[in-house]
């Protein structure tokens, strides 16, 4: 991989002389750090996420 990235060049990975993938440089967009990657799709309550909501489910019916 480090060969891939320092040379550009794709490398044909093979399994007893049969090409089995095929292993190559990301090109166009910039990879984004893990952290940090979710920002503004995911949003996080401030409220007490184990508090009761005062609703009763359907499973609830029965008890």
């Amino acid at each position: 991989m480090d060969q891939v990235e320092e040379t550009g060049e794709e490398i044909i990975i093979t399994k007893r002389n049969r090409t089995v993938a095929k292993l190559g440089p990301v090109r166009g967009e910039a990879l984004r750090p893990f952290v940090g990657r979710s920002r503004g799709v995911i949003s996080v309550s401030r409220d007490d996420l184990i508090a009761p909501v005062g609703e009763n489910w359907e499973v609830d019916a029965d008890l």
